[in-house]
């Protein structure tokens, strides 16, 4: 029966008859949903992907929402990696569909308490099948929800993929960002200045960057940057050890989008950096280190050093002598 309805939704005159009848088959999709066959959950969640991006049907997907939403969303962490990735895609699918019209509020508090909390755990899945498709995914929210309030949390993700374990998943996720900025024609209040800095010649990067990142990807995390950065720097100071790595790991990526460019928040950046350069585990004091040598190598030393000079006082703050010693060790600017 799904396979039957899978293929009626793919064929656009039958998809044109179906809208008669669609709180029924989304009825059944609902409950199909939360049947304790994998294979069944799987090619629910096809179906409901397929319904929630056809044209024809997808203007009416909001009156279902939160009977599509509540399953989808206790699939997205199944042990089944098909079940994850099919969820995933028709999640974002059913999201996407709900964006322009119906209870907006309701959409985003299911999104903002539940959604986005469970997509940012994918972002560790151990299939890097399922990862490739949440970032897949994510790039398709990101680029085609028209008032995206969203797109913080949703860079924040892509920010993950970018330090992701799988190489080929690095390099996709750049080009999904590329891709996104390119969408958006990303626009900030000083855009002319972002081809202006003078220090762009001698910046080295490190994999997956091979150059700088072009000017509309740098404005895309500009005009977001102080959401994002709150949100990493409390990462940062997770209770765990794999959250702390975590939020590291998001700051050097995002430091070499932004650039110069967080000035403003760069005493923020120093404490932290100067609580992890202390941390009990190794990973998480080389991941400080890494995140030390871009901040030198885009900020003023004169600036760094106006708020890491008070600190250096503080007996409470010992990362500061460790971080004066990081200095040294470069070249001055």
């Amino acid at each position: 029966l799904l396979d039957t309805f899978l293929i009626i939704v793919k064929d656009i005159r039958c998809a044109e008859q179906l809208n008669t009848g669609l709180g029924k088959v989304i009825t059944i999709a609902s409950r199909s949903l939360t049947d304790a066959s994998p294979q069944v959950k799987q090619r629910t969640a096809a179906v409901v992907g397929e319904v929630s991006r056809n044209m024809t049907l997808k203007p009416f997907i909001h009156l279902y929402m939160t009977q599509l939403l509540n399953p989808l969303l206790e699939n997205i962490l199944h042990q089944r990696a098909k079940v994850r990735q099919k969820t995933i895609s028709a999640l974002c699918a059913v999201i996407n569909a709900c964006t322009t019209s119906g209870d907006l509020q309701q959409l985003e508090k299911i999104v903002r308490n539940k959604a986005l909390p469970l997509m940012k755990k994918c972002c560790y899945d151990n299939s890097s099948v399922v990862r490739k498709t949440l970032y897949e995914q994510v790039s398709f929210l990101a680029s085609s929800i028209p008032i995206n309030i969203y797109e913080p949390d949703l860079l924040l993700i892509l920010l993950s993929g970018i330090s992701d374990q799988a190489k080929e998943i690095q390099y996709f996720v750049l080009n999904l960002i590329e891709s996104i900025a390119q969408k958006n024609s990303c626009d900030s209040e000083d855009g002319e200045s972002f081809e202006s800095e003078n220090f762009c010649e001698n910046l080295i990067f490190q994999e997956p960057f091979l150059k700088r990142p072009s000017k509309t990807s740098r404005m895309l995390f500009d005009r977001r940057k102080n959401e994002i950065l709150s949100f990493i720097l409390q990462q940062c100071q997770d209770w765990t050890t794999e959250g702390r790595i975590r939020g590291l790991l998001q700051l050097q990526s995002f430091l070499v989008f932004v650039e110069n460019r967080i000035v403003t928040r760069l005493g923020e950046i120093i404490n932290v950096l100067v609580h992890s350069l202390m941390d009990d585990d190794d990973e998480v004091v080389s991941f400080a280190e890494s995140c030390v040598k871009l901040v030198d190598q885009y900020m003023r030393r004169s600036d760094i050093l106006f708020y890491l000079e008070p600190l250096s006082s503080d007996p409470s703050k010992p990362g500061s002598i460790k971080m004066h010693q990081l200095l040294r060790d470069t070249k001055d600017k």
